[in-house]
C-alpha cells in the first residue's frame, strides 16, 4: 500500500496537533502551580543581577583609582626626591592604596557571593 503526500502531510498534522496540545496543557498546569511563587522568583532571579551590577560598579571604581595611583606616581617621579621617600610620605597615595584595598575585598567578596548563588539556584532548577 502507497502512501500518498497528502496522506504524508495529514498525518504530520495530526502529530503536530498532538504535541501542542500536550504542550498546552502542560504550560496550563504548570503555570496554575507557579503563579504562587511568582514573587519569590522574581527576587531570585533579580539577586544575581544585583550582585553582578555592584561588581561592576566597584571594578569601575577600581580602574579609577589604578588610574590615579598611576598619575600620581608620575606626578612624585618626576619630582627630585626618591621616588621610594616620598612614596611613603605622601598622604594621597595612601589613601588611594586604602581605598583600592577596600574595594578589592568587596569585589572578591561579592564573586563569591555571586558564585555561591549561582550554585544553589542552577541546583535547584
Amino acid at each position: 500500500m502507497t502512501v500518498t503526500y497528502s496522506e504524508k502531510l495529514k498525518s504530520i498534522g495530526d502529530l503536530f496537533s498532538e504535541k501542542v496540545d500536550t504542550a498546552c496543557s502542560s504550560i496550563k498546569s504548570n503555570f496554575q502551580k507557579s503563579t504562587t511563587s511568582i514573587k519569590s522568583n522574581f527576587q531570585k532571579s533579580t539577586t544575581g543581577i544585583k550582585l553582578t551590577y555592584n561588581i561592576q560598579e566597584l571594578q569601575k571604581e577600581k580602574d579609577i583609582l589604578e588610574k590615579r595611583i598611576g598619575r600620581r606616581l608620575s606626578v612624585l617621579r618626576r619630582k627630585d626626591l626618591a621616588l621610594a621617600e616620598r612614596f611613603s610620605e605622601d598622604t594621597l597615595m595612601k589613601t588611594y592604596f586604602d581605598r583600592l584595598d577596600v574595594i578589592s575585598d568587596d569585589i572578591e567578596k561579592l564573586l563569591e557571593e555571586r558564585k555561591n548563588y549561582m550554585k544553589t539556584t542552577c541546583a535547584q532548577a
